[in-house]
């Protein structure tokens, strides 16, 4: 009977504490994890289940965020659109589409972490496409541990990885945006890129970093003249 009463204290304190059981499981992807209600987590699922497909086809995008295992393995998030696995020589596994986004990726043991920030939760998907497990993040977008997966250079077992550019410019700047590559740097130095998408990307795309400030002093020039030239309009019919 004591035994039964102690039991019974243990599984109350876990349902008073928003589920331990979840976010003892949940430490290891470092978000602080708690389950969604029923029907809550049957809808979510629901639009998971028709979201998330599995792809052969590597993605052709700029890359935003990346997570490696502890054997080597990492997956990239493609602008939120794709995340593809590689195997730790950067050789292509499979991809995982959908079209909710932004997303940060992370790993949960074998399985792809996908972290919804809009919503704020996240679902593990295995190497099946199948969507295993749906949870709450706790804290939703002031959960710290977005810093962690939106670092754009991590270490894993002494190994250094990073994001890179494959234009110059952009690399000596450590722009944010357009990162086509995706580099492992050993403990001695040594620099190999893994994955580069740079070849993949449209030419305009290429240089949307000088075109788009450009058009922005282009259209900053045209609406000065246009008011310019409404102000003496003005002018001169107060004139007359």
């Amino acid at each position: 009977m004591k035994k039964l009463r102690h039991l019974c204290c243990i599984l109350i304190s876990c349902l008073l504490l928003g589920g331990l059981p979840f976010g003892a499981a949940a430490g290891e992807n470092g978000f602080d994890l708690v389950p969604f209600m029923p029907e809550e987590e049957a809808r979510i699922r629901k639009n998971c289940d028709k979201d998330v497909r599995l792809t052969d086809v590597p993605a052709a995008a700029y890359m935003s965020s990346f997570a490696v295992r502890e054997d080597g393995w990492f997956a990239i998030d493609f602008m939120g659109k794709q995340v593809d696995v590689f195997n730790e020589d950067g050789e292509f596994q499979y991809g995982i589409t959908f079209s909710q986004n932004p997303i940060r990726v992370d790993w949960d043991g074998d399985n792809v972490l996908i972290a919804r920030i809009r919503g704020a939760f996240v679902a593990t998907v295995n190497s099946q496409g199948k969507v295993e497990k749906i949870m709450d993040i706790r804290y939703g977008n002031g959960d710290p541990y977005w810093r962690i997966l939106e670092k754009y250079e991590k270490e894993v077992n002494g190994t250094t990885y990073r994001f890179n550019h494959s234009i110059e410019r952009l690399e000596r700047r450590r722009v944010l945006t357009q990162i086509d590559q995706f580099v492992r740097i050993e403990p001695d130095g040594t620099e190999t890129v893994l994955v580069d998408v740079s070849s993949k990307m449209a030419p305009f795309m290429k240089h949307l970093w000088i075109i788009c400030p450009i058009l922005f002093v282009l259209g900053a020039i045209i609406a000065i003249f246009r008011a310019i030239d409404e102000w003496r309009t003005g002018q001169e019919k107060t004139n007359t």
